[in-house]
């Protein structure tokens, strides 16, 4: 597991997400809200990009399905998942260890999995 807290943090997505055993070992990413509530999502892409892809970019035409079916056709890992039933799907990207001057960005691509848990009654439930 690994979590992001998107206040006051750099991007915590590592080069690894390429790697499938890393990937297999590490499906989820939780997102910290600022009203105390936790976002899961599960990781189902994990590529080096161009930083002029449209995966990349937030000013794409293609519809949900189209982007679907072209981040997985690019993803280094492979991971099983029902593209029919996706919500929402969040991008985290950061520079590669070529630096940002390569033009290329590790990229991963998540589905939203649960939404609103509290940590604190999560904590109680799974003890």
């Amino acid at each position: 597991e690994i979590s992001c807290s998107l206040v006051g943090s750099e991007m915590c997505i590592r080069d690894s997400y390429t790697d499938q055993s890393f990937a297999d070992e590490h499906p989820y990413v939780y997102i910290y809200l600022p009203d105390g509530t936790v976002s899961q999502y599960k990781v189902v892409v994990g590529h080096i990009i161009s930083e002029i892809s449209s995966l990349y970019g937030t000013n794409n035409d293609m519809d949900k399905s189209s982007f679907i079916q072209e981040m997985v056709k690019t993803s280094s890992i492979k991971v099983d998942f029902d593209q029919s039933q996706v919500q929402s799907v969040i991008t985290l990207s950061t520079c590669t260890s070529a630096g940002s001057e390569s033009g290329k960005r590790n990229v991963v691509h998540a589905i939203l999995q649960r939404k609103g848990i509290d940590p604190v009654k999560e904590k109680r439930v799974t003890k």
